[in-house]
């Protein structure tokens, strides 16, 4: 009679089973980056796409991060070229006139034109890291429907007595 709850546990040991903090992709701000792991390892945010492959929904909305990153980039190099730019004709008409009194239009241009670049990358920024972690929360809550074992365990008498037939 004592091996029927030992049974019992083996049993419902081999039913519960649940994802491996391994499977699963994880988001981690470090130093003022965004740092992702996936089995205990480091990755690059152009990684995850590929690692996501196998959750449509996942891959899907992950691309959509990964071309706001892209864009986010741009705005953000065109926002430094104008900057720069501006800055640099600021500071030449400066230095060219010993006066601060004129500074020309180009750079004030240059520095506007840089700004309005900032602002825009900031709502771009925002839509990518959102993006991003929508990607995760889809495929690791993928990974926990589909980790889920199909059992069939049945109880049956036979000739013999007792049986159990457990399929998995």
């Amino acid at each position: 009679m004592k091996i029927y709850p030992l049974l019992f546990f083996i049993l419902s040991s081999l039913i519960v089973s649940g994802q491996t903090s391994s499977d699963s992709i994880s988001m981690v701000r470090k130093n003022g980056s965004i740092k992702y792991f996936h089995q205990h390892k480091e990755v690059k945010f152009l990684e995850l796409p590929g690692i996501m492959q196998d959750n449509p929904e996942a891959y899907k909305t992950v691309n959509y991060a990964k071309h706001a990153h892209a864009w986010g980039h741009i705005m953000l190099g065109l926002a430094g070229i104008n900057l720069a730019y501006g800055v640099l004709i600021g500071l030449s008409e400066v230095v060219e006139h010993k006066a601060i009194s004129y500074i020309p239009a180009d750079a004030i241009a240059g520095i506007v034109l840089g700004t309005i670049f900032i602002a825009i990358y900031i709502p771009i920024n925002s839509n990518y890291k959102e993006g991003t972690r929508r990607a995760i929360d889809i495929y690791n809550s993928g990974l926990q429907q589909s980790s889920r074992r199909k059992t069939d365990l049945r109880f049956g008498f036979n000739s013999c007595g007792i049986g159990m037939t457990l399929r998995f």
